[in-house]
């Protein structure tokens, strides 16, 4: 819009109009007074009284009141000008700021906007995509650690190059500096040790021949305990880190367990100076499992090559190991065969009490409540009777339901009933969404768990459409109990 000079324009309009109202002035009073147009007709004119200098004074009032009115159409113009510059420069910032998500630059900035929420708006989408990007790094490390272990597993079966490339890569992968694993096993007086098989620090393999008894310090203690011992404060005379830069004490220690299947084959000890967190605690506990199985199995098959090169009674023990494996199998074949009949026979019974089901959702009303009275659950035919939708009904009192023409002793009679634990059988007379009335043969019955605690209450019954015979029924009810008659 192009903006106005100060002092022309719309001032100069205002002036002009005004110039127009004295001259019509002028030009009506001469041809109303039928004079003719002259300077002493205009003087005479004016002389007469006040109203021609009042109208001669319209130029000047015009031009004041378009003068302003200018000033405020300027300052106007300046303001939508300042509001688009500055949407502007808001819409510039949201720009760069979606390009960065876009792009993957999820770093702590502030925003300036004047707007407030969206301010909250992208730096809670920016905290919330950097937490989903953190997560999913944490998953990939995870993922891509378990194939890497994965393959060194399947690797080679000699159990001491098997520890070292674990440790190695562990040290290496978790960003740790040290690490050590000792295997258990049994020395020549049958005593039960954790025998060091492997420790790792600095890119150096470190041979030290060391063995520790089941129950002594923090790694005898884990391998009883079979839980993950970490260590924040570590004493400066339990392990000290070396490198070529001299000794240190490590800021974090974890002892982990070697198990699986809650059987223990060895503690795995890591030291760093930065403590691992909690995903990477269990990823290496993940880890250690599939280690022990991988040392179970080697166990195994060590054994099982110390066997095959024993004596003759030990192959025939063996055989008949074999042959006992065997008919375990034929007996897991057998028991294969009942476990499949009686699935068919449960699948045959499943159907048959679907039907059953079906058959009673067409011709009884079911119906369950809460303690308290409330309904918790009402089956179609319920619905069609009572006229009602399901979710009209649900969370309600089942006092909604009862007819005024019924007498209250009867519900207090029900309610004492089955707060008792018994079950209640009765004629009732319920009404309709519209308030209609219908009969019901109802049987409600508590329902308890198994501390013999009733837990809800559940009602069957049968819509009775003769109302003669419904009445019939009420009637002799109530000479039972002594109430009103319907």
């Amino acid at each position: 819009m192009k903006k106005i000079d100060s002092g022309r324009g719309y001032t100069w309009i205002g002036i002009s109009l005004g110039v127009v109202f004295p001259i019509l002035a002028i030009i009506a009073d001469l041809l109303y007074g039928d004079l003719r147009f002259s300077m002493n007709n205009v003087l005479q004119l004016y002389s007469r009284g006040p109203l021609h200098w009042i109208i001669l004074s319209a130029p000047v009032v015009l031009g004041s009141v378009f003068y302003f009115f200018e000033k405020a159409v300027s300052k106007r113009e300046a303001a939508l000008q300042d509001d688009k510059r500055k949407n502007e420069e808001q819409l510039r910032k949201l720009e760069a700021s979606i390009v960065d998500i876009e792009q993957g630059d999820l770093s702590h900035k502030d925003y300036d906007f004047e707007n407030p929420q969206l301010t909250s708006l992208l730096t809670s989408l920016k905290g919330k995509l950097l937490t989903q990007k953190k997560q999913d790094d944490k998953a990939r490390w995870v993922s891509e650690g378990h194939a890497k272990f994965g393959e060194i597993f399947r690797g080679t079966n000699d159990l001491v190059e098997l520890s070292h490339e674990v440790i190695r890569n562990l040290v290496q992968y978790a960003g740790l500096n040290q690490a050590s694993i000792f295997i258990h096993e049994t020395d020549e007086s049958d005593d039960e040790v954790l025998t060091l098989k492997a420790c790792y620090a600095y890119d150096r393999k470190k041979y030290i021949s060391r063995s520790i008894k089941s129950g002594e310090g923090l790694i005898g203690q884990c391998y009883l305990e079979k839980e993950t011992l970490l260590l924040t404060k570590v004493p400066n005379d339990y392990i000290k880190i070396t490198s070529g830069l001299g000794e240190a004490t490590p800021k974090f220690v974890a002892i982990i367990p070697i198990k699986a299947n809650d059987q223990t084959e060895g503690i795995l000890e890591l030291a760093g100076f930065t403590p691992l967190e909690s995903f990477e605690v269990e990823f290496i506990e993940k880890v250690c499992e599939a280690f022990a199985s991988v040392i179970r199995s080697v166990k195994v098959a060590s054994e099982t090559k110390r066997l095959l090169d024993e004596t003759k009674s030990q192959t025939e023990q063996l055989q008949a190991q074999e042959e006992e494996i065997k008919q375990n199998i034929e007996e897991m074949h057998a028991t294969q065969e009942q476990l499949t009949r009686q699935l068919e026979e449960s699948r045959t019974k499943l159907e048959q009490v679907e039907k059953r089901e079906e058959v009673m959702g067409l011709t009884t009303m079911l119906s369950e409540a809460d303690l308290d009275g409330n309904i918790t659950y009402v089956n179609d035919r319920f619905c069609e009777v009572a006229n009602y939708q399901k979710e009209e009904l649900l969370g309600v009192p089942y006092k909604l339901l009862r007819h005024p023409d019924m007498p209250i002793e009867l519900f207090k009679l029900l309610w004492q009933t089955i707060r008792r634990g018994e079950t209640f059988k009765g004629v009732i007379q319920n009404k309709t969404k519209d308030g209609e009335a219908y009969w019901v043969d109802a049987t409600i019955i508590p329902i308890k768990n198994g501390q013999g605690e009733v837990v809800k209450y559940m009602s069957t019954g049968y819509h009775i459409t003769d109302h003669d015979q419904a009445a019939t029924l009420f009637n002799q009810q109530a000479d039972r109990y002594n109430w009103p008659r319907s």
